[in-house]
């Protein structure tokens, strides 16, 4: 038999006994979608055709936090570790995974490599849009989205939402942080934009703040109120897929 660990590890899921109780923040903005199918006015069609079109028709952007909270508690690492980057859960003795493949069903965006390197194009684009004040923050694109975005042509309206739509949509960054440099490259070609593996960029980020959130904090804020940020949607899509509720009953048990 396999003792428990002291540490906070977290290679098997907690007990039922175990499960504990938390408020969570949770911050993901992918309603921004529904803002820019609202704001983009001629250029939706533009938008439309890019590789990010089918997610102004997303519908549910609750955060479900008690939900998400809960599976976190749930994760565990397998013996032998067969799946890098992988997240794995084990629910009323069921295993379930969430890994690229999963997330690339559920959000329909690409993986593999990418050879993009900052420098590659003259940011005439950033120039146009944003000045000389040197590198954007997220809270300048938000500006320029609110305020601006009809003062712009076409394609840069388009180029602003499709930024929004990775910064603020999926990658749920604080307004003050910096826009990335490759993302303000990449957007002046739309054609290697739409072509880029999404799924590769936004999922390590993902992953990241979901491994071991629930091991991380259980031992010191039991009660309390902690924070995941970045793509958690697409979590909670899978949370709330046929295969999850056949599973998940084991917790709601009075």
């Amino acid at each position: 038999m396999v003792k428990r660990k002291k540490d906070a590890s977290n290679s098997y899921p907690l007990t039922k006994e175990e499960l504990y109780y938390a408020e969570v923040q949770i911050k993901y903005h992918i309603a921004v979608a529904t803002v820019i199918r609202a704001r983009l006015g001629p250029g939706f069609g533009l938008f439309r055709g890019t590789c990010f079109g089918h997610w102004l028709d997303v519908q549910s952007t609750s955060t479900d936090s008690a939900l998400v909270h809960l599976m976190l508690q749930t994760e565990y690492t397998p013996t032998p570790v067969m799946h890098q980057n992988t997240l794995f859960f084990r629910v009323g003795g069921q295993e379930l995974r969430f890994g690229p493949q999963e997330f690339c069903l559920i959000t329909g965006m690409r993986f593999g490599p990418h050879h993009w390197e900052y420098g590659r194009v003259d940011s005439t684009f950033r120039e146009r849009v944003f000045g000389h004040a040197g590198r954007p923050k997220v809270r300048d694109l938000k500006h320029v989205f609110h305020h601006s975005l009809d003062q712009l042509s076409d394609l840069d309206a388009v180029r602003i939402c499709l930024l929004m739509m990775v910064e603020v949509g999926f990658m749920a960054k604080n307004t003050s942080l910096m826009v990335d440099l490759i993302l303000l490259e990449l957007v002046e070609d739309l054609d290697s934009w739409n072509t880029f593996p999404w799924g590769s960029y936004v999922w390590k980020v993902l992953y990241k703040h979901l491994h071991n959130a629930g091991a991380k904090r259980s031992a010191r804020c039991r009660n309390t109120l902690y924070t995941i940020s970045g793509f958690i949607w697409a979590f909670k899509v899978m949370l709330f897929s046929s295969t999850f509720f056949t599973t998940v009953k084991w917790h709601f048990r009075p």
